[in-house]
């Protein structure tokens, strides 16, 4: 306000006097009057605070809110599958199996993970079986090896004997044209082929030659035979983890008896036997005292060199 003398309002009311400086409050026709006559100068209250009722129907704030508001984390599905992929691939990778088998069992779960509604759980579950199949793969393993070893502990036994003569074979033993193997063939199919015509074989690593002769030879010392089949081995299997691809191994068929005391064995070609070393039931295919000096006789179980007292009847 300017000087001003009193005035009466719109409202009949009295205002004023007021002098240069002064803020006052008049009806708005007053007001108005004054404002063109140049006497005051309009002067605006403050904006009122909005309720909280306001703020939260978003009739003041709303562009202040929407620009706060935080969005859920989104991850993409590739990273999601990068994910679990390295988790997969992790777990298979501590069972000790293979790299090639770790990838190709990574790369199949992951797509059928991807069908499931909870990947996560489909995976591990994916990995329990596997890990429950290495576990009993490995048993296996332990029971061929410890039957691995005796053989081999028992073959050395027999050579180690001193004065033991080692029966050549005669004139008329006859070596058949070799059976050649490529690297990819299954063994295991050869091997149950020639065992269910009687032929048989000791094809521990020792056992395992560079020519057809010296697989001859080898199997002669230990099992005298009338006849050979020299076969050239493939790569290994689950069943027959010891062979080497490019080795040779010759199958031995109609032994060459040697001197037997009067002691019998206990049992006879073609009974069932439960053997200790691997845990099952077998059936014999051959029976021989490779050492006459020593009382104890040896029987071939399906293709597995084995001792008396590992046996008892089935």
């Amino acid at each position: 306000m300017k000087d001003c003398a009193e005035i009466v309002g719109t409202d009949l009311k009295t205002y004023g006097p007021y002098k240069a400086g002064d803020v006052a409050a008049l009806p708005k026709e007053n007001a108005s009057i004054l404002i063109k006559l140049g006497i005051a100068e309009p002067r605006y209250a403050p904006a009122k605070k909005p309720t909280l009722k306001e703020m939260f129907k978003g009739t003041v704030l709303t562009p202040f809110i929407e620009a706060a508001k935080v969005r859920a984390l989104e991850i993409e599905p590739g990273e999601i599958a990068k994910d679990l992929t390295e988790y997969v691939s992790g777990k298979l990778a501590l069972l000790g199996i293979p790299d090639e088998e770790v990838n190709s069992e990574t790369q199949r779960i992951m797509r059928e993970a991807a069908a499931q509604s909870d990947p996560r759980a489909y995976a591990d579950e994916q990995i329990e079986i596997i890990t429950k199949r290495e576990e009993a793969k490995m048993e296996e393993e332990e029971r061929i090896e410890k039957a691995r070893e005796r053989a081999e502990k028992l073959l050395g036994e027999i050579r180690e004997v001193r004065g033991v003569k080692v029966v050549s074979p005669p004139k008329e033993v006859k070596v058949y044209s070799p059976i050649v193997l490529k690297p990819e063939d299954n063994f295991d199919k050869v091997f149950d082929k020639l065992l269910s015509e009687g032929w048989g074989v000791n094809a521990a690593e020792y056992m395992q030659a560079d020519t057809t002769e010296e697989a001859v030879r080898l199997q002669a010392k230990s099992f005298p035979s009338l006849e050979f089949q020299p076969v050239l081995l493939p790569s290994p299997t689950v069943k027959h983890p010891f062979i080497n691809a490019g080795k040779w191994v010759a199958f031995h068929r109609g032994r060459i008896e040697r001197e037997m005391t009067t002691e019998p064995a206990k049992f006879s070609v073609g009974d069932s036997v439960f053997w200790s070393i691997s845990g099952k039931v077998h059936t014999v295919k051959e029976v021989w005292r490779p050492v006459p000096e020593r009382p104890y006789w040896c029987y071939i179980v399906d293709g597995n060199l084995a001792a008396e007292e590992e046996l008892r009847g089935a």
